[in-house]
């Protein structure tokens, strides 16, 4: 697992889920987890700074792929996959195209 947590609040950066909770369902999962701190704001340049020394520290792990559940804005997706090309991981994503609503559904 790969997350971002804004150091100043502890909390999941998009979701705003507070830390220990994703804590639990990381010891539930029982995934390895790498957690990217930011600050709030964040400015692009350290986010892109700060992920790109996530994926090379999953690289190291021989780990190249990175799968996102829950990104359905197409522009993002692009910006992502821009981005985290650079240190050399590959970005899977949901299939289709659908909407979040029939994506939970499955």
């Amino acid at each position: 697992m790969l997350t971002t947590i804004n150091e100043v609040h502890d909390r999941v950066r998009c979701t705003a889920y507070a830390a220990p909770l994703l804590d639990r369902q990381i010891v539930a999962l029982g995934l390895p987890c790498i957690k990217v701190p930011l600050p709030s704001p964040c400015p692009n340049d350290v986010y892109e700074t700060r992920m790109a020394h996530a994926c090379a520290r999953l690289k190291s792990q021989g780990i190249e792929h990175i799968v996102f559940g829950d990104l359905f804005l197409a522009d993002i997706r692009a910006y992502r996959e821009a981005q985290l090309a650079r240190p050399g991981c590959r970005l899977c994503f949901r299939c289709g195209n659908g909407t979040p609503r029939s994506w939970h559904r499955r």
